[in-house]
């Protein structure tokens, strides 16, 4: 494994961190209200702040596949499933464990991401998936400028059209159109990666998370929840930009020697594709978080994604 393949891997894991992070703030914590902003200014910024530093993971992820490429294969697409299947499937048992809900034929088909089974990820990275041929075909036989404008134009339609509910198939990046998105734009980043460097990443990323802080602070306190509620969301410009700016920070440092056998480890342990942890979630957060106050429900959650 390459240095530049390492630092990429330990980014992966600290996405998933991320996503761990993100939603026991907001989920099981609950949102900040304007009663709260006002009360306690501080605690409550502290919150939003650590939001806005962590809802880039689930683009991180995205991007990180068109970064080096799905290459799609049967064994791959098997691979794949069986992690979903096993950790679904999984996250059910301990779900049934907890609550009184028996199990039933739908929840055999939710093992396989069927009927919300492995939340919106993995229906979306499932087309993702099959599309990635056509993707990558178009990837490899454009020049840089084609491949540069498509994925402006594609974004801004993303961004405009989403942002404004003017279509339903974006979903406010809940979907394999938004991935898209990502997937291009995170393959042409690889192209031009040179251009960059880790102090202008890490300055974009301070940039876009201050912002998305200070935004959402404000919308928040004054009531503007139409704005607010554009702050969080996987299209909203500033998170894309966000995420963008960190996989080239990762791509730029070089992680110590003895960091690979570790990354290694944790690899085999978390697999290539990182969606049946978000699935186990998903599932659990039907149940656990509005069972509990506390971060118990967090805490079991957990056990999944590490």
């Amino acid at each position: 494994m390459k240095q530049r393949q390492i630092s990429i891997e330990l980014l992966r894991i600290i996405a998933m961190l991320m996503v761990l992070i993100q939603h026991a703030n907001f989920l099981a914590l609950g949102s900040p209200t304007p009663e709260c902003l006002a009360e306690q200014p501080v605690m409550e910024c502290l919150r939003i702040l650590i939001q806005s530093a962590t809802i880039a993971a689930v683009d991180i992820f995205v991007m990180i596949s068109g970064w080096f490429g799905i290459k799609a294969s049967a064994k791959g697409f098997a691979k794949f499933m069986w992690q979903v299947v096993y950790i679904v499937g999984l996250s059910l048992v301990v779900e049934y464990s907890f609550g009184s809900t028996t199990p039933s034929l739908k929840d055999f088909f939710r093992c396989f991401g069927l009927f919300s089974g492995g939340g919106w990820f993995v229906a979306s990275y499932i087309g993702l998936y099959i599309l990635s041929p056509v993707l990558n075909a178009f990837i490899n036989s454009s020049s840089i400028r084609q491949h540069g404008v498509i994925t402006l134009v594609f974004l801004a339609f993303e961004v405009i059209f989403g942002d404004t509910l003017s279509v339903s198939f974006i979903v406010m990046g809940y979907s394999t159109f938004s991935f898209i998105g990502l997937y291009l734009l995170a393959a042409f980043l690889r192209r031009i990666k040179d251009k960059f460097t880790i102090r202008g990443c890490l300055t974009i990323s301070l940039i876009c998370i201050v912002t998305n802080t200070i935004i959402y602070a404000v919308a928040d306190l004054f009531r503007f929840i139409a704005v607010r509620d554009l702050v969080f969301n996987y299209i909203n410009p500033l998170v894309i930009i966000e995420a963008a700016s960190i996989l080239l920070l990762f791509d730029r440092i070089t992680p110590p020697q003895n960091a690979y056998h570790s990354i290694s480890a944790s690899y085999q342990l978390h697999a290539s594709r990182f969606t049946c942890f978000i699935s186990a979630r998903q599932k659990l957060s039907a149940y656990t978080l509005v069972q509990s106050d506390n971060l118990l429900p967090v805490m079991r959650i957990g056990v999944f994604q590490f």
